[in-house]
């Protein structure tokens, strides 16, 4: 996971050296492709750290949280809404 990550750090920073000589909009494009990366890889820290038992006290997760909160939250109030869950729906 920790070479994955450098990788895309790389790759990120030659992306945006790169694109910073195409200009002002391009520079844009690819900032806004590197917050959703980062919300990406927020997003599979939060569900790996909910599998393994480390949640949002824990002071690694905190960032993926903070990160996260704003669109896991909404998606949490759906969800409870229309029933809970596949358990919810199998039970008698």
């Amino acid at each position: 996971m920790v070479i994955a990550v450098a990788q895309w750090l790389i790759g990120a920073l030659d992306t945006i050296i790169v694109t910073a000589q195409g200009g002002g909009r391009a520079v844009v494009f690819v900032v806004v492709g590197v917050a959703f990366d980062i919300l990406i890889i927020a997003l599979f820290m939060r569900v790996i750290g909910s599998w393994i038992g480390v949640f949002e006290y824990n002071r690694w997760m905190r960032p993926a949280y903070v990160l996260t909160n704003w669109l896991v939250t909404p998606i949490r109030r759906i969800m409870r809404r229309s029933g809970g869950g596949i358990s919810a729906r199998l039970s008698p």
